[in-house]
């Protein structure tokens, strides 16, 4: 985990909800699946939402790092 990597701790979601969420709900409706909303300025929005995020963290988000012997990510290409 990232945040595990460059602070030395875990984050309290983990700690909170690691337990909790081993476990699948058993009454889940299999069917298809909700298309996942896209919450970023429609210039970002793709049919693929993995596609969009990209492109919205790299141009909106320049708070971005890569330090502690970290690589930029292979598809952070402005």
């Amino acid at each position: 985990m990232e945040y595990t990597y460059r602070y030395g701790k875990q984050h309290a979601s983990i700690i909170k909800l690691a337990k909790p969420l081993m476990q699948f709900p058993n009454n889940i409706h299999q069917g298809d699946m909700t298309p996942l909303a896209q919450a970023m300025p429609d210039e970002y929005k793709d049919d693929n939402p993995i596609v969009a995020y990209r492109n919205y963290v790299i141009h909106e988000k320049h708070y971005a790092q890569w330090n502690k012997n970290r690589e930029k990510p292979t598809w952070w290409v402005r």
